[in-house]
């Protein structure tokens, strides 16, 4: 599967979420890094933002199949709940046929979803050194808040059968930048925040000078942040002028034939996912 397929579901469901009356964009962190699309829900408001991760890897091994990496966090309950609203049987709207494609839009409906009714339990629990690093943060950013979520991991292309779905904490912090309100995720193993090139070059034009050391903030996914310039921060992916139906979305020959995974990936297969 093309990475670029899944750039263009996302996008879909970006345009999608905003016919329904949800203000979203999608963005690149990392495009030098491996194409980390972002899809930010109600960036404009801090109690309303909810941020989807959306990432690709492929599975070690010589047969290499997709493997999926999304992360939703929110700072309130009721943002999460209004996000979940207007994701709600979003994916029915995807043509069957488009089986992968209509897989993707469900996985982050259900994720959504399943951080609304687990809130409550999410909210009230912090793990190890979080609240400490939250106090530091608050020195160097005093108007960031703590954000909570969830996370999926699993086949790209696979079924999400109950023992194949998982939905691990996320903890992270949102921080106000010159394009809105943005996520740091939580690294509860290094016990530190971190960001991609692009956020921290988009919380960089926001806050001149910001010590990013102080704050706790550990850059992932590239070499150096002055490799990064303002012109660089995390591009946001715009939204054509015409109907958000493109061909892309769900014309493409390996869309139409990924029923139940009777053939192979778009990585090894022969036909042209981009067309």
């Amino acid at each position: 599967m093309s990475d670029d397929r899944l750039e263009a579901w996302t996008l879909w469901l970006r345009d999608a979420l905003i016919e329904r009356g949800a203000p979203a964009q999608v963005m690149y962190d990392d495009r030098v890094g491996g194409d980390v699309l972002v899809l930010v829900i109600a960036g404009q408001e801090r109690d309303r933002l909810v941020e989807v991760v959306v990432s690709r890897r492929a599975k070690d091994g010589p047969r290499t199949r997709g493997r999926a990496y999304l992360t939703a966090l929110a700072t309130t309950a009721a943002g999460a709940a209004a996000a979940s609203d207007a994701l709600e049987r979003l994916h029915h709207d995807v043509s069957r046929l488009a089986n992968a494609k209509r897989k993707h839009v469900r996985r982050i409906t259900r994720l959504v979803a399943q951080l609304v009714s687990s809130w409550a339990a999410r909210s009230t629990v912090d793990p190890p050194g979080r609240a400490l690093a939250l106090a530091e943060f608050l020195e160097v950013v005093p108007d960031a808040v703590p954000m909570y979520g969830v996370g999926y991991y699993g086949d790209l292309d696979g079924d999400d059968g109950p023992e194949r779905v998982r939905f691990p904490p996320a903890y992270g912090v949102a921080v106000p930048t010159g394009s809105g309100w943005r996520a740091l995720p939580w690294d509860a193993a290094a016990r530190r925040w971190t960001a991609r090139p692009g956020l921290v070059a988009a919380l960089q034009a926001a806050r001149p000078g910001v010590d990013l050391a102080a704050a706790g903030i550990t850059m992932v996914g590239g070499a150096t942040v002055a490799a990064f310039t303002a012109a660089s921060v995390a591009p946001v992916i715009e939204r054509p002028a015409s109907s958000r139906w493109d061909c892309a979305d769900s014309c493409s020959p390996c869309d139409l034939l990924d029923l139940a995974d009777l053939v192979p990936d778009c990585d090894s297969c022969d036909l042209d996912c981009n067309f």
